[in-house]
């Protein structure tokens, strides 16, 4: 260790310099590698847990909306409002469909998939009701179409929100 004693004091400070900037330098490439992975992170996140969870809500909004243009459908007697109760029914399950279709496409989890299997399970049993309840409206029974939705749609209506419901949690606590 003489010959660091030898060096002149200028030198001994340069050296100093360039080993504490050479240190800062790997901190700082560290730093920037580390934060390229919680960006990445970060985004995955976001697409695969926050995205749905505003898709989850704009499904059940779309759910009650179209529930809305059911009841409307059957206890209007007008054919042309019948008509155009039926049209909005069709929109709002288009609608739906398309939500269900991102959802599908980011998830990523064995639980994920399994409560959009139960969601589409309870939708195939309350979809055919809804068929049904326009169609029994658009061909004038009233009476009969609200029947229906008061008796097996309401049952089917719970198990489908409650898949939705449960989507939503799911979301939630992931994001």
């Amino acid at each position: 260790m003489k010959w660091v004693n030898d060096l002149r004091i200028s030198t001994k400070l340069v050296s100093g310099f360039i080993l504490v900037a050479l240190i800062g330098t790997a901190v700082g490439l560290i730093g920037v590698r580390d934060l390229r992975t919680i960006e990445e992170a970060d985004r995955s996140l976001y697409e695969t847990m926050t995205l749905p969870l505003g898709d989850v809500g704009e499904l059940s909004t779309h759910f009650q909306r179209m529930r809305s243009n059911v009841w409307e459908l059957v206890i209007t007697r007008d054919p042309e409002a019948v008509k155009k109760y039926a049209q909005k029914v069709k929109e709002r399950r288009e609608s739906i469909s398309e939500f269900q279709k991102k959802l599908e496409e980011v998830s990523d989890s064995a639980e994920e998939k399994k409560l959009l299997e139960d969601y589409q399970a309870q939708r195939q049993v309350f979809g055919p009701l809804v068929d049904k309840a326009v169609e029994l409206s658009l061909a004038g029974k009233g009476d009969e179409a609200l029947a229906l939705v008061w008796g097996d749609m309401e049952k089917a209506r719970t198990g489908y929100q409650d898949s939705i419901q449960n989507l939503l949690n799911f979301y939630e606590e992931s994001a």
